[in-house]
């Protein structure tokens, strides 16, 4: 059953980010086109971004499998719909359109569920060794 869950908060992640980035392109909405990872990071080396992608991917997708707690899974299937979102706009564009304004910065859906999934983890983690000891 819960597997369930997992893929559709995955696909749910992917097909809103990937919306929003189209909505935000047609409504003249300003944006700004990231041609690296976070703030531009290996923008001038390509293919070893590609590389660091989909091996990130695979990282993620490894962690997923490897514990069958509820709540890590969760934030793993947060983090893996958000980064293939961003590869799949990479490959295809060249690049990540980021339209939502943070202070200085410019982010989108996908970033968001990554660091939202990134965030959930870390608190998890802190609470078990609280609770549970290393």
């Amino acid at each position: 059953m819960y597997w369930l869950v997992y893929i559709i908060i995955l696909i749910s992640v992917i097909f809103i980010d990937q919306m929003s980035k189209k909505h935000a392109t047609s409504s003249g909405k300003k944006i700004v086109i990231n041609k690296g990872a976070f703030l531009g990071f290996l923008k001038h080396k390509p293919k070893l971004l590609l590389f660091c992608q989909f091996l990130a991917i695979g990282v993620l997708i490894y962690l997923f499998f490897s514990d069958n707690i509820f709540i890590q899974r969760l934030m793993f299937a947060l983090m893996i719909g958000g980064a293939v979102s961003n590869e799949y706009e990479h490959v295809k564009k060249g690049g990540v359109t980021d339209f939502i304004k943070v202070g200085k910065l410019y982010i989108n859906i996908a970033d968001l569920a990554i660091f939202t999934g990134l965030f959930g983890y870390i608190v998890y983690v802190i609470i078990s060794l609280f609770m549970f000891g290393l």
